[in-house]
């Protein structure tokens, strides 16, 4: 079982059946390591919040990549796609963002709230579709994203019911 150390700066695993624990320690200080995920061949990757980062972590060695974000990127939450596309939701500038995880190129669509929309909690259904909150905003709303149309802009399939 994976976890990530957010104040002590550290990605860890618990071995369940023997109760051991291994941390590894960060690289990047005050990176801030958040929300964590696994891809379809085992490996973990997490965001770096204090910074304009995502990481992975190798299952055998522990050694952690780093993967640099445009300047300003705050990754909060990820997910990734069943071909292994990470996906993350960009807190402070308001972005989708995606890293191809085998050229560790990026991608990002600006959401649809804009710059204050504050993207945090993200999933991908089994049929590919990635969706995320804008938190930022009164209400929130619920953004989906194709990636097999990949829109210029992303749209607001859903709004909340007036009370």
């Amino acid at each position: 079982m994976w976890f990530t150390v957010q104040g002590g700066n550290a990605v860890g695993r618990l071995d369940p059946r023997t109760g051991m624990i291994i941390l590894k320690k960060v690289p990047t200080p005050r990176a801030l390591p958040y929300g964590i995920a696994v891809n379809s061949k085992g490996v973990p990757f997490f965001c770096e919040f204090g910074t304009n980062r995502l990481a992975r972590i190798d299952p055998q060695t522990m050694d952690i990549t780093e993967y640099p974000l445009p300047e300003g990127a705050r990754p909060r939450r990820l997910a990734i796609t069943s071909n292994d596309m990470v996906y993350y939701s960009d807190f402070a500038r308001g972005y989708l963002g995606r890293l191809d995880s085998a050229t560790g190129k990026t991608r990002e669509w600006r959401s649809p709230g804009g710059p204050d929309s504050e993207p945090y909690a993200i999933t991908v259904t089994p049929d590919g579709m990635v969706w995320y909150i804008e938190t930022g905003l009164t209400p929130n709303r619920i953004i989906g994203f194709n990636p097999k149309t990949q829109p210029s802009q992303l749209q607001t399939p859903f709004r909340p019911a007036e009370a």
